[in-house]
């Protein structure tokens, strides 16, 4: 195992004798090192694995499978995200600070329409002042979300690098994923339903009897109780345990464990479990039976195996719903549908707007030639405004992310790490 240098003009190689490459002429001698810039040298085994073993760095800056953290310095893969669950001061800013004014207005709208609630004189009134309502309360649960995602943020700062697998499969992530779900979807459909229900009152004059009539207040109840009911499980559906074959993205079996290190999707429990257990069926391997298969390959004397689930909400550190498929995920399915819904209630409300905005609009015209006052225009040019500001928000939110989502899918672009941005400014904007 001597180490030769043999010198040549300004250059000193180092050679190393390798035992397992001998020849009938000899040993053979390698050159396994690696000249750092600060003219240190290393071995090659080193090079690219997340360490500065040079210590200016050389060995690890040209390497494409990893990245270094602005704040800590420390080399991660790029399969993981550093600088806090929120990367960039400018979106930990903006977390902030949209957190707070959808928390504080829309508190504010709320106890407002609660209270009008009850002068409400016509079930139609009522219905309408209930959607509003549930719109407002839709986007302060988004806002409540951006608080504590930031408080989140604030908590782990650099060190979430080493919590990251502690922090996606912990409940509180899940229970974050349910609450921006249940908020963005409430919302969505109660602005959809709210739409409908505008346009076919402009359209047929719609008008529901007294507050006396059975009939009209269960058809306020049953409007309000399917926006509810749909947005609650969009929200809950994925963390149902019996559909974990189909929503767990993985399992983490701790820090501790050498066979199974990081987070495990069913494809790598398969390789190994293939090997341990020899031929197997693939498309038969569920989360139960990955449980019984892996507990059985550890003795006692190794205590009982520990894991916990990587849920359907834990596929990045802002705990969003996991818009960003493609055909692997055994989730797609789902993720497209209400991808599909979501767009189909933006088509109705743009739609809807776009009639009311010329109803307007002629509404104005004919005022305009019958030379009535002053505030009825405005009120006109105003509501013009509101729609148009409605419609270019839905086109420019919606449009843009379906299209990422499907170049997603195609595998044209990696938008994982994009989560963040669109949970901070997409998603509390798209049911303006």
């Amino acid at each position: 195992d001597r180490v030769y240098t043999l010198q040549g003009d300004d250059v000193i190689t180092f050679l190393t004798k390798s035992h397992p490459q001998y020849t009938s002429s000899g040993y053979v001698y390698s050159n396994p090192y690696f000249s750092c810039r600060n003219n240190y040298c290393i071995d090659y085994s080193h090079v690219c694995d997340l360490v500065d073993d040079c210590g200016d760095g050389s060995d690890e800056e040209i390497c494409t499978n990893h990245f270094q953290c602005e704040a800590s310095g420390v080399y991660l893969s790029r399969t993981k995200q550093c600088d806090g669950v929120i990367e960039g001061t400018l979106l930990k800013v903006l977390s902030w600070t949209i957190g707070c004014l959808a928390v504080i207005f829309n508190f504010i709208i709320i106890h407002k329409n609660i209270f009008a609630l009850t002068k409400s004189h016509s079930p139609a009134a009522l219905l309408n002042k209930i959607l509003i309502t549930f719109v407002s309360m839709g986007d302060f649960l988004i806002g409540l979300y951006l608080l504590i995602i930031s408080i989140v943020d604030k908590v782990y700062g650099a060190e979430y690098c080493a919590s990251q697998n502690t922090w996606l499969t912990s409940y509180q992530c899940s229970v974050l994923g349910v609450i921006s779900t249940l908020g963005s979807q409430t919302s969505l459909f109660a602005m959809t339903a709210l739409s409908i229900i505008r346009l076919f009152g402009i359209q047929n004059s719609l008008r529901l009897s007294g507050m006396g009539s059975k009939r009209a207040m269960v058809y306020v109840a049953s409007i309000v109780l399917v926006v509810v009911a749909c947005a609650v499980c969009i929200a809950v559906i994925p963390l149902f345990p019996l559909l974990e074959d189909f929503f767990v993205n993985g399992m983490w079996y701790g820090e501790e464990n050498p066979l199974f290190v990081s987070l495990q999707d069913k494809a790598r429990h398969w390789n190994v479990l293939e090997r341990y257990y020899g031929r197997m069926k693939k498309s038969d391997l569920s989360w139960s039976l990955i449980n019984k298969l892996t507990a059985g390959m550890f003795s006692r004397d190794y205590k009982e195996l520990e894991h916990t689930k990587v849920n359907f909400y834990g596929n990045d550190g802002v705990c969003l719903f996991k818009y960003f498929v493609d055909e692997t995920d055994a989730q797609h399915i789902f993720v497209w549908s209400i991808l599909s819904v979501n767009f189909a209630c933006f088509l109705i409300i743009t739609f809807a707007y776009i009639y009311m905005h010329a109803i307007s609009k002629a509404s104005s015209a004919k005022v305009s030639k019958a030379k009535v006052n002053e505030a009825i225009r405005a009120r006109n040019r105003k509501m013009q405004r509101k729609i148009s500001i409605i419609i270019a928000t839905d086109f420019c939110c919606w449009v843009p992310f379906v299209i990422i989502c499907s170049l997603h899918s195609l595998h044209v672009l990696d938008a994982r790490r994009w989560y963040a941005f669109f949970s901070i400014l997409v998603l509390p904007l798209t049911p303006l």
